[in-house]
């Protein structure tokens, strides 16, 4: 059992090092800000494991901005969800319009 978890923590660490998928915190108003950079390549998706460790580690990132959003906004999520997504110049009720 704590080979698979060292197996599982060398693939993540070897994602982690190109800063492809990063959370880089919280904005101002307590949603987790999850920066995923298309200059920067992981691995060459040449056959389904490597697209299953590329989802793996999104799905780690995601947890990683989920409790930073929960460390942000302690009993609750008053600031919204990391799924939300603003376009830089638009205000929310613009931003809320485009998203429906």
């Amino acid at each position: 059992e704590v080979a698979a978890w060292e197996a599982r923590a060398a693939r993540l660490r070897a994602h982690c090092l190109t800063g492809k998928v990063r959370v880089t915190g919280v904005d101002q108003y307590g949603r987790a800000v999850m920066v995923i950079d298309q200059a920067k390549e992981n691995v060459a998706l040449v056959d389904h494991h490597h697209r299953d460790e590329l989802l793996e580690f999104l799905g780690w990132n995601y947890e990683l901005a989920r409790r930073a959003m929960e460390e942000a906004n302690p009993g609750g999520r008053q600031g919204g969800d990391a799924a939300a997504v603003e376009t830089a110049g638009q205000d929310k009720a613009a931003a809320a319009a485009a998203a429906a």
